[in-house]
């Protein structure tokens, strides 16, 4: 991009970015009940029926990513929303900026929104896992971690981006998160590791290799608690730079067509 649509696209990003600023308190209150809502059983009521101790630190890795694949719904229903009502994105694609420009942004808006909020997450819950049963969190992979916890959200701007491309009322959300998010999610490994799936199925963990959700639960657990257990995880950073292309791709191309950008 020129340097004139490099000062358009950043001033339709900071636009949206200061929009949210209303919303913010609200989203990391949601953020907060939400966590402890999931945290405090795996902490209090699975060991006692079996479940390790230190279960609700295995949880604590993964829920700041588990709040961004439930953002990406959230964010396809207000796309959606707006390409059928307000249509404020019809004025974005006519400024001088290139229209693939215009989806990308929304990308990067959904990924800030999501990152700000979840990235108070994991801090908030080790401290409550520490004052709870007295477990403490690694620190040596907070580098690595936050660093996936960016590439994660990206990638989930794009996988919104893409499933709201197959929507085209509001409404359709409902078969988005039941057919789709929540399958892929829970079928990801957010209560094992992949390798358990392994140990138990083989074959069904290798098909499950096809969902990017399993790469984000295990790239975030390698990142916080260690490698040993987990898929490597530069291999899950590769992973989902990679399906943030083909989903990317998928998803922009689709908008142009459909609105008649090309």
């Amino acid at each position: 991009m020129k340097a004139s649509q490099l000062k358009t696209f950043w001033a339709l990003f900071y636009k949206d970015v200061v929009a949210f600023k209303s919303d913010y308190i609200q989203s990391l209150l949601d953020n907060l009940f939400w966590s402890l809502a999931v945290i405090t059983p795996a902490l209090f009521f699975l060991p006692a029926m079996g479940m390790p101790a230190d279960f609700g630190r295995f949880l604590l890795g993964v829920l700041p990513f588990v709040w961004g694949i439930f953002d990406i719904g959230t964010n396809a229903t207000t796309l959606i929303g707006d390409i059928t009502s307000d249509k404020t994105i019809q004025y974005e694609l006519i400024m001088p900026i290139s229209q693939w420009a215009v989806f990308f942004k929304i990308v990067c808006v959904n990924a800030y929104r999501s990152f700000s909020v979840s990235i108070f997450t994991l801090p908030c819950g080790m401290i409550y896992i520490y004052f709870c049963n007295g477990l403490t969190v690694p620190l040596q992979g907070l580098f690595y971690y936050y660093f996936f916890l960016i590439i994660a959200n990206i990638f989930f701007g794009f996988f919104g981006l893409f499933l709201a491309s197959f929507m085209y009322k509001v409404s359709d959300i409902r078969n988005v998160r039941m057919r789709i998010l929540f399958p892929l999610w829970f079928l990801a490994g957010f209560n094992n590791s992949w390798q358990v799936m392994y140990e138990v199925a083989p074959k069904v963990a290798y098909l499950l290799l096809i969902n990017p959700f399993v790469y984000v639960m295990e790239g975030s657990r390698a990142a916080l608690l260690g490698q040993d257990g987990f898929i490597n995880y530069w291999v899950c950073v590769g992973m989902i730079v990679v399906w943030s292309v083909v989903l990317g791709y998928i998803g922009i191309s689709r908008f142009l067509k459909r609105l008649d950008c090309l």
